[in-house]
């Protein structure tokens, strides 16, 4: 409500009065949301954006907002949707030259969007516009159509080397996963191969031992049984002829009987063979 064309007070919807001429009423849509459409498909130049790694991307996103109080809104700017429209446009360029423009168009889009709001809104409530930005949609960020291949050609690029590095990864784990099996089992054997030989070592100390001990108590008959043992395993894995002497003890001059040494061996293979 304006009287004498100056603020007055803010009135609610409804049936109101006003002493005219001396009060006058400007009525607002406080309620209803505008948007403004940045890019369209004319795409022209004013829609290319420079990225934060010195590429242009066309850039087309859609502002919402609305009326959040009057009094702001009416007294303190002119030309308000203009306003808005070039805030947003300033807002928007600010965060695409901090950005790469890889990530604007893939996974930065949500983060962009809602710095470019807080970016727009802060702008705003720093002219007391009394204005509130609802929400920034990001509709497209492509490149422009004169680069669009080469971006493409890049964006293959990028997938072949990436497939590239995660086959990379996949055999790298394979090797290491073979080598610390490999590893593991070496050093398992060497366990295993050093617990058998301390095993073995000190089951032959303790066997000498007993024999020594059995050999203190009476060493001719230990020592005359160690020799038995000995010539036992020397002559169980040798060929054996005996030859009978004569009857008087003088050798060479008694019967000696025939033996058919190779039929012997034979018989002694063919035995082992069977066994």
């Amino acid at each position: 409500m304006l009287r004498l064309g100056e603020y007055n007070r803010t009135v609610l919807p409804g049936l109101r009065f006003a002493a005219w001429p001396v009060e006058t009423m400007e009525k607002l849509p406080v309620e209803s949301v505008s948007q403004i459409d940045f890019g369209g498909n004319d795409r022209n130049s004013s829609n290319l954006m420079l990225a934060g790694d010195q590429n242009l991307i066309n850039v087309e996103f859609k502002v919402q907002w609305k009326i959040g109080d009057p009094q702001m809104y009416l007294f303190n700017i002119r030309e308000q949707e203009m306003l808005v429209r070039t805030v947003s446009e300033s807002a928007m360029r600010e965060i695409v030259g901090r950005t790469r423009a890889e990530d604007f168009r893939t996974q930065g889009r949500l983060d962009a969007q809602a710095q470019v709001r807080e970016l727009i809104q802060a702008a705003l409530d720093s002219y007391n516009a009394g204005i509130s930005i609802l929400g920034v949609l990001l509709e497209r960020a492509d490149p422009p159509p004169q680069v669009a291949d080469a971006f493409e050609e890049v964006q293959r690029a990028e997938q072949n080397q990436n497939q590239f590095i995660r086959e990379a990864e996949q055999y790298r784990n394979q090797v290491l996963g073979k080598a610390r099996g490999e590893s593991s089992k070496i050093v398992e054997d060497a366990k295993g191969y050093t617990a058998r030989v301390v095993n073995e070592a000190e089951g032959e100390a303790q066997r000498f031992n007993s024999i020594y001990a059995e050999y203190s108590k009476a060493k001719d008959v230990t020592r005359k049984r160690l020799f038995l043992e000995m010539m036992e395993g020397v002559m169980s894995n040798t060929n054996k002829v005996i030859v009978e002497g004569s009857a008087g003890g003088q050798g060479g001059t008694g019967v000696v009987p025939y033996l058919p040494l190779p039929e012997i061996q034979k018989r002694q293979q063919s035995s082992g063979g069977n066994q």
